[in-house]
């Protein structure tokens, strides 16, 4: 006996619910691994930020004492880059130094690149008028700095 065509054409013209669930899920599925991978990735990435601000740091202190044959000028050997003396030496690597004084870097070449932060965290914060308040992990800690001024490892 044949099926009369309007039965066979409703028959074929959508999708039964078990495909559909079975599709749901592989979409699903896919998605959890997407972001699961994606949240990794950004995990990661905050992890070796600091890694490449240290490297930067140093390539910078050492590019000063490649110029000058000497390394700057800031009373202590362990600085904290959000005081003071971390300030000046911050500045002198950037080559934003102020006028008042002798100035350590007076070619204003800037040996340092790292990006800017925000809210405390995650590079260099600028403060009021432009100059740099510290540099900053991605956690919101100060980086610290120790300088070997008489160069004996």
């Amino acid at each position: 006996m044949k099926t009369p065509p309007t039965l066979l054409r409703s028959r074929l013209a959508g999708f039964t619910l078990i495909e559909l669930l079975v599709v749901i899920t592989i979409i699903a599925v896919l998605a959890t691994l997407g972001l699961a991978g994606g949240l990794m990735a950004t995990r990661r990435a905050r992890v070796l930020a600091p890694n490449n601000d240290e490297v930067s740091i140093q390539r910078a202190i050492e590019g000063y004492y490649s110029e000058y044959a000497k390394l700057p000028s800031v009373s202590g050997d362990k600085i904290d880059l959000d005081s003071e003396e971390g300030r000046l030496l911050v500045s002198v690597l950037l080559g934003s130094e102020t006028e008042g004084g002798v100035l350590q870097n007076p070619k204003r070449v800037a040996f340092l690149n790292i990006r800017e932060g925000k809210n405390r965290a995650n590079g260099i914060i600028y403060g009021q008028g432009g100059t740099p308040s510290g540099i900053f992990d991605p956690w919101g800690k100060a980086y610290h700095v120790t300088l070997d001024s008489d160069l004996d490892d």
